[in-house]
């Protein structure tokens, strides 16, 4: 599968870092990487039977990896940037899919340009977080979100910026982790597929925390628009063995999104389900019976 990377300036004068795998020419899918992460995480889509059928855009979001941080971003702008990034790469109409902490930024593409985007794909992608869906964060989230929700940001970036490096301690650690389900631990014990995943992870985060701190404004508000006017045809994917992004977060947005298909797999986690179903998952994208080219 061809690779190339490159970098796109936004009309800000920002730094998108941005990667290509496959012919431009086949269907475009523009891929957005979980919280932390980066572009590169979608080589673990490249050796599907598919590969020839597909052609994957991704980026490094503002923060991470080699793009440049945005003050302020919001999923507006971040919708508008990825447009001009399909503009300057002469594509018309894709296909997008987020994983994990992906999720906002898939669906506000598909919400404010919905005659560009053909099908959305979230794979254990968060949900907005309301009253009725707390519950579901793990205790980390449930921490982050109320300190971020009452400490002055200020006070919140400091001790972002103070706990950074235990992040990085707990990557090198992350077996240990205890919210990793048995078939995640059996992904990060593969001996190529385990230590990309926590290379990825690291590359994020070299220019520290800014990214996470973008993403955490974004994940802990709301992202500025409702579910339900998204027109845009939509799946989703999710183990119920998941307790980074629990899978009662895809049923909510089941409910709210107009066309919309779930997928719920027993026994799975959040890092087994895309690597165990990715065929599958890109099998319903590229299906054309419920999308327009």
């Amino acid at each position: 599968m061809k690779f190339k990377v490159d970098t796109f300036l936004t009309k800000d004068s920002k730094r998108i870092y941005y990667y290509i795998f496959g012919d431009i020419n086949a269907t475009p899918i523009f891929f957005f990487h979980g919280y932390p992460g980066t572009g590169k995480q979608a080589m673990l889509l490249r050796d599907s039977y598919l590969q020839d059928e597909f052609c994957l855009i991704s980026i490094d979001r503002p923060g991470y990896g080699l793009s440049d941080p945005q003050s302020g971003l919001t999923l507006k702008k971040f919708a508008d940037d990825v447009c001009a990034l399909a503009d300057f790469l002469g594509i018309e109409k894709f296909i997008c899919m987020g994983v994990s902490g992906g999720g906002p930024f898939v669906a506000s593409v598909a919400y404010y340009y919905p005659e560009r985007v053909l099908k959305v794909g979230s794979i254990c992608g968060v949900a907005p977080v309301t009253p009725g869906n707390l519950v579901y964060l793990n205790s980390k989230q449930k921490k982050t979100y109320f300190l971020k929700k009452f400490l002055p940001k200020k006070v919140m970036n400091f001790f972002v910026n103070k706990a950074f490096s235990e992040l990085l301690t707990e990557l090198n650690n992350i077996m240990s982790s205890d919210l990793l389900s048995t078939k995640d631990k059996v992904v990060f014990e593969h001996p190529e597929i385990g230590p990309f995943l926590v290379d990825s992870f690291k590359e994020a985060l070299a220019k520290g925390p800014a990214g996470i701190l973008t993403d955490m404004e974004i994940l802990t508000n709301p992202w500025g628009f409702e579910l339900s006017d998204i027109k845009v045809p939509y799946h989703l994917w999710h183990g119920d063995e998941d307790d980074i992004v629990h899978y009662k977060m895809s049923y909510y947005m089941n409910k709210k999104l107009r066309d919309v298909k779930l997928n719920i797999y027993r026994g799975e986690g959040h890092y087994s389900l895309p690597y165990n179903y990715k065929n599958k998952i890109l099998e319903d994208l590229l299906k054309s019976e419920d999308r327009t080219i």
